[in-house]
């Protein structure tokens, strides 16, 4: 029969669990570490603990262990889980409220994806750019997708082009990338191969392959078919697709 004085500590140790969980949870909010998903297991083995807890105390005077029944344990557990998965998403809005950029991006994220809140575009942007203009390059990367996919508002490449650039500056490949075809193609921004070929190197520095089939194409505008070639060739090698096409299109196999 189970004792009050060890429900009353099961009671306390899961308590005590919720509270110290939930404050390393909300570090990892600062820290850019994705929280509550990530850290769900961990959350069930501090709450094995906690039952392990309960049942020395329960059975101190017969010197043995026991656990909770698999139906309580694993019923609080989940009450547990819920508990702190409230208190993680108000207080990502507080954070968020407050000014920090992590926390902004992260709302700006559930907003755009509608995930845990109804899908709202106009909140997303709110959040995204209260955090781009801190400096924070995952917001200043999704404005430009929004902007550039026209995701929810009016497509607006100009305005796109504007995060994409600061995002680039900051050293995103991707981001590098995209900037690279606008510029390439003329899209929110004047045309320029140079500015075009500068982003696409970064963005290949930066480790993004996309930018290889990019990059060859202004080769082939400049007539530098071996070099058109050869990077071309690595695109393919990496697995990318648009090169593969770029390249049986121009028949750059005969250079």
């Amino acid at each position: 029969m189970v004792s009050m004085l060890g429900l009353i500590a099961s009671i306390c140790g899961a308590l005590v669990a919720v509270f110290i969980i939930s404050k390393l949870m909300e570090v990892t909010i600062i820290r850019k570490i994705k929280g509550f998903k990530k850290h769900s297991i961990s959350i069930f083995v501090a709450w094995v603990m906690c039952t392990a807890i309960y049942g020395y105390v329960t059975d101190a005077t017969t010197g043995k262990l026991s656990f909770l029944s698999p139906a309580v344990t694993y019923g609080l557990g989940a009450v547990m889980l819920i508990g702190i998965y409230v208190y993680m998403n108000r207080r990502r809005k507080r954070l968020a409220e407050q000014g920090n950029m992590n926390a902004q991006f992260e709302l700006g994220l559930m907003y755009e994806n509608g995930k845990d809140v109804e899908q709202d575009h106009s909140e997303a942007i709110k959040w995204y750019r209260l955090a781009a203009e801190q400096g924070d390059v995952k917001s200043q990367y999704r404005l430009g997708r929004i902007y550039y996919e026209g995701r929810g508002v009016s497509q607006d490449y100009k305005e796109s082009a504007k995060w994409f650039l600061l995002a680039a500056e900051q050293g995103d490949p991707e981001s590098q990338y995209i900037l690279g075809l606008m510029y390439y193609n003329g899209l929110g921004v004047e045309q320029d191969d140079k500015k075009a070929e500068k982003w696409l190197k970064e963005a290949i520095k930066n480790g993004d392959s996309h930018a290889k089939c990019g990059l060859g194409l202004i080769y082939i505008k400049q007539k530098k078919y071996e070099q058109a070639k050869a990077i071309i060739r690595e695109g393919c090698k990496a697995g990318e697709k648009w090169c593969k096409e770029i390249y049986d299109e121009y028949n750059l196999g005969k250079y």
